[in-house]
């Protein structure tokens, strides 16, 4: 995790950036009064062979299991 925007205060968010993989990552947002927030940013722009489709088919077998575990976390700064 990478905090973004660390709160200077107790009155500012704190923004964080969980990722996943290249061009797979959670903005996830804490505000102080006990909000939460995440968005999901997927991007990925190049041409890929077969084979490289494949083992990010492989890699992203993972991907449900971690955003459950942000959630997860998510949950526990409720």
């Amino acid at each position: 995790m990478e905090i973004i925007t660390p709160a200077a205060d107790e009155d500012n968010e704190v923004v964080a950036r969980h990722t996943f993989a290249p061009g797979a990552a959670l903005l996830t947002v804490d505000w102080p009064d006990g909000r939460h927030a995440a968005t999901l940013v997927l991007e990925v722009d190049r041409d890929m062979t077969a084979d490289e489709l494949r083992a990010l088919a492989a890699q992203y077998e993972a991907f449900p299991a971690w955003l459950r575990a942000r959630a997860d976390e998510q949950d526990a700064r409720a």
